[in-house]
């Protein structure tokens, strides 16, 4: 995040992901109906009566932990029983799964320097603190680095650089890419990414361009 071009695209990305407020919430919603779970996860695409069961109806709210567990056990290093709904979508560019959440504990222990009394913090077993304003910001900048987004941010700020970026955030944290509430990309299996990806492109462009 060193030139501007890279802090460009990087809010561009945040802006796409936690929207125009950047309001920051403790994990992510997934206060979703029947048809969007099968739009949106691949599990429930697999078993949409469950989609049913768990997702908001005229007779019952959305079980979001149970969605969560759904849509994310088995991924992204959610290997126990609670994880996908522990370490759903949090911060500014929302690190999802047990992965995201070690690697984002890893990086601010070794950069502990900055803030000494916060050196031994595991987000592992404070999952939550990540929905506060200071932790969202680090682990979107640890996200950042760590993938190395700034190389591809370097090629410019063409439309096809924002879509490459777009594409990476999206698969690397949560891994399939579908339709978001926005029109755009969410998550789910069996779409081609061009498809997919032009609303929220345009989306991240508009706060770069």
């Amino acid at each position: 995040l060193d030139t501007s071009l890279r802090r460009e695209h990087f809010l561009a990305q945040v802006r796409r992901e936690a929207g125009p407020s950047l309001a920051v919430h403790d994990g992510e919603s997934l206060n979703y109906p029947p048809s969007r779970l099968i739009q949106k996860f691949s599990y429930f695409q697999q078993h949409p009566a469950e989609a049913e069961q768990y997702g908001r109806t005229s007779a019952h709210p959305a079980n979001q932990e149970a969605i969560a567990n759904r849509a994310y056990g088995g991924r992204n290093g959610n290997v126990q029983d609670g994880d996908g709904w522990k370490y759903r979508g949090r911060g500014l560019i929302q690190i999802t799964g047990r992965t995201q959440y070690g690697k984002f504990s890893d990086w601010h222990r070794r950069n502990s320097q900055g803030w000494p009394d916060e050196a031994n913090l595991d987000f592992l077993e404070n999952f939550q603190l990540v929905g506060q304003i200071k932790y969202a910001v680090r682990s979107a900048a640890v996200y950042w680095i760590d993938n190395q987004m700034y190389q591809i941010a370097d090629q410019g700020a063409s439309s096809g650089v924002v879509d490459n970026i777009t594409y990476m955030v999206a698969s690397h944290l949560q891994g399939d890419i579908a339709l978001s509430e926005e029109g755009g990309c969410g998550l789910i299996s069996g779409l081609d990414r061009r498809t997919c990806l032009p609303a929220p492109m345009d989306f991240a462009a508009k706060v770069l361009i």
